[in-house]
């Protein structure tokens, strides 16, 4: 299980093995967990779990986001 926290900070719990995901058109952020997918189990199709877009797992505040150290300080 790891922390993210994201631009806008909003932290993130994320447990492996999936990933920080967001969304560019609704501005939804969270776990790739939370998402769809059409590609039976791989993440070439991930969709938003808010507005249905796909590119979930791509998206610029997850791109951002930054893994937290257990005492709360970012890693480089």
């Amino acid at each position: 299980m790891t922390q993210y926290r994201y631009p806008n900070g909003q932290i993130v719990t994320v447990i492996e093995p999936f990933y920080p995901a967001s969304c560019d058109g609704c501005g939804w952020q969270g776990s790739s967990g939370d998402c769809g997918t059409d590609s039976w189990g791989d993440d070439s199709d991930v969709y938003c779990p808010s507005c249905s877009r796909n590119g979930a797992d791509c998206g610029k505040a997850a791109e951002a986001a930054v893994r937290i150290k257990a005492s709360g300080q970012a890693e480089p």
